[in-house]
């Protein structure tokens, strides 16, 4: 089975009808026993029989009737054509004696031939238009290198612009950055200054509605009001303005803040607002956060900058609320934001002292925070 048998012109030098069925049986005798074989021969009934046989397989090698000489180019699947007629044509064999040769050829081993020129007819057809093809799509693929070249260049030429954009981008946001960091350490600077002032005109003006309770007093009735008028509400110590009136029932509706209440003329007092506009206005300088601020900010987890960011946020928020204290829980460790958190508090002006949390309150992965109070 692993044997491999070159044959020249197997069955030769005898009858041709005999020699060509000897083949026929050597060859058959062959794939019998499993074997490989690669056969010449100018027999017409061994290629014809090759094409009809599966496993076999007809090869041969191109011949160039012009130039009588072979191409050497092998073609799998298609036998090679006996070319003695005309080769002796080409040599100048008188004419007579050709077509008397023709004549001699039996119809069988005459169609044989016929349908291996016609093969080869198409063979080359089919060569010359692959040739073209592949210089077509050497072309196109030329073609396309160069589309691919000046895409490239113009995405390049994208990435350089968007990367130029960028950068610029983030040199002004850098730039604002540092603007509004020096904004708010001014900010934070003055907001003890601040704070005083607020705790002062609350003082205040507490102190005038308790000197000078009789400056408000009741409404007669809600008809003498008008929607966007203020009104004071002695109960709440607090100013509202007047979204909506109810003339029937001497109610109003006010707008006290985020709150929306109902109250009776009894409840309000229109009386005596000129000579507290002063005051007003002045109050109405400070505002109150009415979200809730946790008394506990937590930053375990998060990087540097952003814990920073967190920090400055909530003790700014707790301040403003009058918190006397806070904690801080950082973590232990390797210490980096306990590290940051310290420094930052020695910058605050609003923070009298700062220390470690005891055991109960989590020990040094926390830190207690009290605030500068009038």
């Amino acid at each position: 089975p692993k044997s491999l048998l070159l044959l020249d012109e197997l069955g030769a030098g005898t009858d041709p009808q005999e020699g060509a069925a000897l083949a026929m049986a050597i060859l058959k005798y062959i794939k019998k026993k499993g074997a490989k074989a690669i056969i010449t021969t100018h027999y017409p009934a061994l290629k014809y029989y090759a094409i009809r046989e599966s496993d076999i397989e007809n090869a041969s090698v191109e011949f160039d009737i012009e130039t009588l000489k072979p191409t050497y180019r092998l073609f799998i699947g298609i036998p090679g054509a006996s070319n003695a007629i005309a080769i002796a044509k080409r040599l100048g064999m008188m004419d007579e004696i050709l077509e008397e040769a023709s004549k001699l050829i039996s119809y069988e081993d005459e169609e044989v031939e016929r349908v291996i020129r016609e093969l080869h007819a198409k063979r080359s057809s089919y060569s010359l238009l692959e040739s073209k093809l592949k210089e077509e799509l050497e072309e196109a693929k030329k073609v396309r290198e160069k589309y691919e070249k000046k895409l490239e260049e113009i995405r390049q030429r994208e990435d350089k612009i968007l990367s130029s954009a960028k950068l610029k981008a983030n040199r002004m946001i850098r730039d604002a950055e540092k603007e509004l960091k020096k904004v708010l350490e001014s900010a934070r600077r003055d907001i003890k200054s601040y704070a005083e002032a607020k705790s002062k005109i609350k003082e205040f003006s507490e102190r005038i509605w308790e000197e000078k309770p009789l400056m408000f007093e009741p409404l007669k009735s809600v008809k003498f009001l008008k929607v966007g008028d203020r009104v004071y509400v002695p109960k709440f110590g607090q100013w509202g303005e007047v979204e909506e009136i109810f003339p029937e029932d001497e109610e109003v509706a006010l707008r006290i803040g985020y709150f929306r209440v109902f109250l009776s003329k009894d409840e309000i007092s229109g009386e005596g607002i000129s000579q507290t506009e002063a005051v007003e206005d002045l109050g109405r300088t400070i505002t109150y956060d009415v979200e809730e601020v946790p008394y506990e900010l937590s930053i375990r987890k998060m990087k540097v900058e952003e814990a920073r960011d967190e920090v400055l946020k909530f003790l700014d928020r707790a301040f403003l609320k009058g918190y006397p204290q806070v904690k801080i829980v950082h973590g232990k460790g390797e210490g980096v934001l306990r590290k940051m958190v310290w420094d930052l508090l020695k910058e605050l002006p609003y923070v009298k002292d700062f220390r470690f949390g005891d055991e109960a309150e989590g020990g040094q992965g926390v830190t207690i925070v009290y605030f500068e109070r009038g």
